[in-house]
């Protein structure tokens, strides 16, 4: 018969039979050369999956580069604000006799001898 035709032609291009080898009509074969829609949909599925937790890691990534750059920044004005060079050029440095002292009332009501260096 033909199928058996087939079959054996089949066995001789592979070289030898496997058991697992089944002998198909031209319908089945048609119907088993389509692609499934139920591995098609699970291939979606898992791109969709793969493309949000990429996204995810991307948005995470920008989040602490600019946490990063936000506690740079932070500590530069903070930096600025103390009046510290921090590793650029020299440090000013102020004797025990620089600026005047004055006399102040704390907040607790006590005076006390304060030295103020700067301006006026």
């Amino acid at each position: 018969t033909e199928t058996g035709a087939v079959a054996w032609i089949g066995e001789k291009l592979l070289g030898r039979p496997n058991r697992r080898d089944i002998i198909v009509t031209p319908e089945k074969a048609e119907e088993l050369s389509r692609p499934k829609l139920a591995s098609v949909k699970a291939a979606q599925t898992k791109r969709a999956r793969l493309q949000e937790a990429q996204a995810a890691a991307e948005a995470e990534r920008q989040r602490e580069a600019q946490e990063q750059s936000d506690r740079q920044e932070a500590a530069e004005v903070a930096r600025q604000q103390a009046g510290i060079a921090y590793g650029r050029g020299s440090v000013a440095h102020f004797g025990l006799q620089a600026g005047r002292t004055e006399t102040v009332e704390g907040p607790d009501g006590e005076k006390r001898r304060v030295r103020v260096i700067g301006p006026n």
